[in-house]
């Protein structure tokens, strides 16, 4: 039991000014946990200047990293990814599975 009691007044939340950030400003390095600007890191070739970490590109990027402005030609673009096994081995294991 307390002798003195001390009102309770509700706190007052300072107005604060939200500063609006842009998404995709800033990028984490996975490897060094730092916070980099994304323009720093792009005129860097991906690549972290505080640690030397390499970040993912794309195919597009990597093009155009390794091969001179307007030189290079895609050749058969329509081509996708086969799997000559895949039906060998449905097969297969249609068979183990057969009780």
């Amino acid at each position: 039991m307390a002798w003195f009691k001390k009102e309770k007044t509700p706190k007052e939340m300072p107005t604060e000014k939200k500063v609006k950030i842009p998404e995709g400003l800033w990028i984490k390095c996975n490897s060094c946990k730092e916070i980099i600007y994304r323009k720093e890191v792009d005129n860097n070739h991906k690549v972290c200047p505080k640690c030397g970490y390499h970040f993912p590109i794309s195919v597009e990027e990597r093009i155009t990293q390794l091969v001179d402005e307007g030189t290079f030609k895609e050749f058969d673009s329509h081509l996708a990814p086969e799997d000559p096994l895949e039906p060998a081995l449905l097969r297969d294991i249609r068979l183990f599975w057969v009780f």
